[in-house]
């Protein structure tokens, strides 16, 4: 399922930026990154977003230094639903399914006790290596996900 990203400009009011994505996508600074956004209170890999087991699209924070937070609940990994908002430092992301004629499964969330959605999982940790000789038919190695 193919999700859209709605960067929330409210000093200018409306919206600012947009991105489709097809998890899993790691979200930062970095340039090199498919969803980079040009702002100093992001960090330059600041979080994760993938689908569950159960098809779900999750949110991972990958040790940010401003934090990730979801409806202003800072998490460490949390499911979304469309309609949420993704705050990555000062930046606000509305997360959108991408398509109206593909409206998804709604979300029934549980009720939780605690202010904390935090569980604990195993963080991806990419290292940039020199790319390699590749001929003209292969594809970029990012086009596999």
């Amino acid at each position: 399922m193919r999700y859209r990203l709605v960067r929330i400009d409210a000093v200018r009011g409306g919206d600012t930026e947009r991105w489709v994505i097809q998890p899993p996508v790691i979200i930062g600074r970095n340039p090199e990154l498919e969803v980079s956004i040009d702002d100093e209170s992001v960090s330059r890999t600041h979080c994760q977003l993938f689908l569950g087991s159960d098809e779900a699209l999750n949110v991972r924070d990958m040790n940010s230094k401003n934090g990730t937070y979801v409806n202003d609940t800072r998490i460490t990994h949390t499911t979304l639903a469309p309609g949420d908002i993704l705050q990555l430092g000062s930046v606000s992301l509305r997360v959108e399914f991408a398509s109206d004629t593909n409206p998804g499964k709604p979300l029934v969330r549980p009720q939780s006790k605690s202010l904390s959605t935090t569980v604990t999982q195993p963080v991806l940790i990419l290292k940039k290596e020199p790319p390699p000789q590749k001929s003209s038919t292969e594809k970029p190695w990012w086009k596999f996900w």
